[in-house]
């Protein structure tokens, strides 16, 4: 309609290797042709974001045409539109996205076979050094790339995995300290119960009643605490899991917290209760 628009998007330089390369899909249009005369600097590939952007059909985009003057692109014609694809982290939306049909002598995407990287990453290395070897290779892998993006969460990972553990230490150390006491001073108890005809598993329901009450409640306290938590973590990420999905987890962690407490209690209840009632009796 001879009206211009501008727009904010990603640019991106490939060639018709490029989508295939990465896995790259096209939901209508087609991928670059083979045709360098026809195609090169003359051709690009929009993501669907951009075309949302543009408030066009997919036939409507396929016959437009757009400039990117700031890097010497005049009347590009669009003639694929990408499936949306992560190229950031997922901590931001995904942006609207044009591949441009040009030569990108800086950079170059190659993949290996990951069975026998040292001899791949070898063979590429050997064909860059025949066209030149003044300007030695530099290279990165894109698992390596997409880690960098997240180097922040794998280190928040790493500390609370270890202040997490040592706090599983110190509780279970906690509660079997809390038992022994416990059944300690109720050492002559358990030895008039076991004299008026009381089991080690009577007595070992009575210890544990107290301390399984206590550790209900925490739960009760711990996982809504833990819930809400998480979720102002992970409304950090545009693109996250819900947690509704993974309630296991919570239900796991407490399962695994009371089957600690458990073990606990039935080793010192049991160090206790068996122990002869004469002796018992005479504990002070």
């Amino acid at each position: 309609d001879g009206q211009e628009t501008d727009f904010r998007v990603r640019i991106a330089v490939s060639d018709e290797d490029s989508l295939s390369t990465f896995g790259i899909q096209t939901v209508a249009g087609r991928n670059f042709s083979e045709d360098l005369q026809s195609e090169r600097g003359k051709t690009a590939i929009i993501n669907e974001t951009a075309m949302k952007l543009m408030g066009l059909t997919a036939e409507e985009v396929l016959s437009k045409q757009f400039s990117l003057r700031s890097f010497g692109f005049e009347n590009l014609r669009i003639v694929g539109i990408a499936k949306d694809y992560h190229f950031t982290s997922l901590k931001n939306e995904i942006e609207p996205l044009i591949i441009v049909n040009a030569e990108a002598r800086w950079r170059c995407g190659i993949k290996v076979n990951g069975q026998n990287l040292v001899a791949s990453m070898q063979s590429v290395v050997e064909i860059w050094e025949e066209f030149t070897k003044d300007f030695p290779m530099q290279y990165t892998f894109l698992d390596d790339s997409q880690a960098q993006l997240y180097e922040t969460e794998t280190k928040q990972e790493k500390v609370f995995t270890a202040f997490s553990g040592i706090s599983i230490f110190l509780a279970c150390m906690g509660v079997f300290g809390l038992v022994a006491h416990s059944t300690r001073q109720r050492q002559k108890e358990f030895g008039i119960r076991k004299i008026l005809g009381a089991r080690i598993s009577q007595i070992f329901g009575i210890v544990s009643k107290e301390f399984i009450m206590l550790l209900f409640i925490a739960t009760l306290i711990a996982i809504p605490l833990t819930w809400y938590m998480m979720e102002i973590w992970l409304e950090e990420f545009v693109y996250h899991i819900g947690l509704g999905a993974n309630w296991f987890l919570f239900l796991l962690s407490s399962v695994i917290a009371f089957l600690i407490a458990f073990v606990s209690i039935a080793v010192r209840t049991y160090k206790a209760a068996a122990v002869n009632p004469a002796k018992s009796i005479r504990y002070e």
